[in-house]
């Protein structure tokens, strides 16, 4: 279950027992939260992405409930601060007073709202990229979201894009009003759009690798020899074969995997 609905029934729970509380949410995706909290009295709050700004958004507005959709729930009554506890324990709660699954409850929701889940882009220039796609859409937009990232909302459909804080990624999210094709098309636009900026990869795509300076502390371990999923770690450089294709000496060449390695083997 994407973490949005899980924000828009955690959302409902409180604010069919509280009506007219405030629920926080971040700029990813909110449509769904929105149309609950008008459903049921609730004045929805917009707030950066993160436990800090959540946080503060929570205090200054004096919130019941906020939420982030990477599953970050946080609660007045707990100080403020985010619990994975009290969700699933509402879940549980919600189960047993109405004999739902958890699917069934945000079934609606989804095909309501149908996400395109958080997709990480990786971008040597986020600010760049960022540029470049708000040029391209903004003129075109009911309108700018310039909460965390880029946000531009059209009549039927948004997106949001925003750096990461820890990782040279752009984390892309959209969402439409009941219509999965456009969905799947402007999702393949935007990210067409930021490929001829960046050379990036997704996960179980064709991954382009492109060589950068290598440090002798980190190395690239597989796991197995012949298995498509790698990870950094320390030691020496291990190499080994994936996808049945070696490491060549080039500066840039494409094998397919299930994650993303920007480096090298050194000489």
């Amino acid at each position: 279950v994407e973490g949005c609905y899980m924000v828009g029934l955690l959302a409902s729970y409180f604010l069919k027992r509280h009506p007219g509380e405030i629920i926080i949410h971040d700029p990813r995706v909110f449509w769904n939260t929105e149309k609950i909290c008008r459903l049921y009295g609730g004045v929805p709050v917009e707030s950066k992405g993160g436990h800090a700004f959540m946080k503060e958004t929570m205090r200054r507005v004096h919130g019941i409930y906020g939420a982030e959709n990477s599953a970050h729930h946080f609660f007045r009554d707990f100080s403020y601060c985010d619990s994975g506890m009290i969700p699933w324990l509402i879940v549980t709660e919600l189960m047993s007073e109405t004999g739902r699954h958890l699917g069934e409850m945000v079934a609606e929701m989804e095909n309501e709202f149908p996400v395109s889940g958080e997709i990480n882009l990786p971008a040597k220039n986020v600010e760049k990229t960022l540029a470049a796609v708000k040029a391209a859409y903004a003129p075109k937009a009911l309108a700018v979201d310039p909460t965390d990232g880029v946000g531009l909302e059209f009549e039927n459909w948004r997106f949001n894009l925003r750096p990461s804080n820890t990782e040279p990624l752009i984390r892309f999210n959209m969402e439409t009003m009941g219509d999965r094709a456009l969905l799947e098309e402007k999702k393949e636009e935007i990210m067409k759009l930021v490929r001829s900026d960046e050379i990036f990869c997704l996960l179980g795509n064709d991954t382009i690798f492109r060589r950068q300076q290598f440090r002798a502390d980190r190395c690239v371990q597989y796991i197995p020899e012949d298995s498509t999923q790698c990870r950094l770690g320390l030691g020496c450089l291990m190499r080994h074969q994936i996808a049945h294709q070696r490491f060549r000496d080039r500066g840039v060449y494409s094998i397919h995997t299930h994650c993303l390695l920007y480096t090298s083997p050194s000489p």
